[in-house]
């Protein structure tokens, strides 16, 4: 019905999430005596990604898939509590150009004639 050795296996189950996942997640095991069963609880982390042995998943429906390096940065970010657009730009003398021309060309009114009064 449940385990020979509860204890034995609590030790397993600990060695295994401590020696394969990366950063360690914090993780509860609660025996049950009478049935001679483990319960494990792993709670969401803020560390996130976490590896397991040097790679990283995540759930999709109801299977776990191995994630691509673009959504292991994005798991990250999301461990920083921060996203790709609150990211600084590498360049610092960005414009609007590209769109004031845009809105000149659809609207027919000269953008920066018009906006000057806000720089």
């Amino acid at each position: 019905m449940g385990f020979k050795d509860v204890n034995a296996t609590c030790l397993s189950i600990e060695n295994a999430i401590n020696s394969a996942i990366v950063p360690t997640p914090r993780y509860e095991l609660e025996v049950n005596e009478q049935k001679q069963t483990v319960s494990l609880t792993v709670f969401e982390g803020g560390d996130k990604p976490y590896m397991y042995e040097r790679r990283v998943f995540k759930r999709a429906d109801s299977s776990t898939v191995e994630v691509n390096r673009l959504e292991y940065n994005r798991l990250a970010l999301e461990g920083m509590n921060t996203s790709f657009d609150a990211l600084a730009a590498r360049t610092q003398d960005l414009t609007f150009a590209r769109l004031e021309q845009e809105l000149e060309e659809k609207t027919g009114l000269d953008i920066a004639k018009k906006c000057s009064h806000l720089t």
